[in-house]
């Protein structure tokens, strides 16, 4: 890598660290062949939302951008922008797997078997009993589509939110029912 360009590249992080966020627009077009590449093998081991991963890599770069230290010459920023993108996809990877796993544990009691029924519904109903007493309205609407089988999309359809609402909503009603199950 060339020193003139090097040079051009931590003024742009300095102008961002300084506040200037067209200059993130430069380093997302820059690294976008990074930031895709690293996605595409993300998304390969996961049947993750390509759009989250790609969102997860785009705060991954900003955060490097934000936190590099453009005085030093040990680390290049492409390397030290490749580890945090790839850290935080792993993260991204491990969580989402998480919440698969949990959704499946959880939900699955709402779900009703011929052979258990009455223990199923029992579950159920402890889960729904649950859920009202520890959700906000928001929450529990968000619950009750969810267990309907509604992904987040269609909840936000139908609610009249942002698909990151129910997001978090969802992750939210997560971490009160384990916390409490």
């Amino acid at each position: 890598m060339n020193t003139a360009h090097r040079g051009d590249r931590n003024h742009t992080i300095r102008c961002l660290q300084d506040g200037d966020e067209n200059a993130f627009s430069l380093l997302t077009e820059e690294y976008a062949p990074l930031v895709d590449s690293l996605v595409r093998k993300f998304i390969g081991s996961s049947d993750g939302d390509e759009e989250d991963f790609r969102q997860e890599a785009v705060i991954a770069l900003y955060n490097a951008a934000m936190a590099f230290d453009t005085e030093q010459r040990d680390v290049t920023f492409g390397l030290y922008a490749k580890i945090c993108i790839r850290n935080r996809l792993i993260s991204q990877l491990r969580k989402s797997r998480h919440l698969r796993e949990a959704d499946e544990e959880m939900f699955s009691a709402l779900a009703f078997s011929t052979e258990d029924e009455a223990v199923s519904r029992k579950r159920a109903e402890e889960i729904t009993k649950l859920a009202g007493a520890l959700l906000t309205p928001f929450e529990l609407s968000v619950f009750e589509l969810y267990a309907e089988g509604a992904d987040c999309r269609e909840a936000a359809l139908r609610l009249g939110r942002e698909e990151k609402s129910i997001e978090n909503a969802l992750y939210r009603i997560r971490t009160k029912l384990k916390r409490h199950l």
